[in-house]
């Protein structure tokens, strides 16, 4: 199943990429020095970031990884791709100037968890920046994003 989440999920970001590209731009694009990349899943961050940050970008699902591969090579900035949960950084504490997280919440198993971990990786005074998606306040996508969502978790994780 690994394989085929990770195809759908570049599918799904093929689709709407060009909506969120900016999205991303603005969240990723400022990022510099030792940066945590918090859920690369398939790399759509990747291309956004500027040369001189050094990326550690982690992810618990190696078929995520592999997709990764491909964009951590063109990426600008040097990143390395880890195999890793976030409910339990392998990582030193304050090691990190930056954690990008995008998307991912919603893949967590414990959100408290990892968000403790992001804390701890962090130097004193780091930034986390974040875009999420939540449930529509407009009735209409709501019902929508219910309808589809146990689909769609069972087949993203999330």
């Amino acid at each position: 199943m690994g394989r085929l989440k990770a195809a759908i999920y570049d599918l799904q970001m093929r689709l709407t990429g060009e909506r969120l590209a900016g999205l991303r731009r603005g969240v990723v694009g400022a990022a510099s020095g030792r940066v945590l990349e918090f859920g690369v899943g398939t790399g759509q961050n990747l291309p956004f970031y500027q040369p001189g940050a050094r990326v550690v970008a982690i992810d618990p699902d190696l078929a995520m990884l592999q997709r990764a591969q491909p964009r951590a090579a063109e990426s600008a900035a040097d990143v390395d791709l880890v195999a890793a949960g976030g409910e339990r950084l392998p990582f030193a504490d304050g090691v990190f100037d930056e954690v990008i997280a995008t998307l991912v919440f919603c893949t967590v198993g414990s959100p408290a968890l990892s968000l403790g971990e992001i804390r701890r990786v962090l130097k004193p005074g780091g930034r986390l920046r974040f875009m999420e998606h939540v449930r529509s306040a407009d009735p209409r996508w709501a019902t929508l994003q219910d309808l589809v969502t146990p689909l769609w978790r069972a087949v993203t994780d999330g």
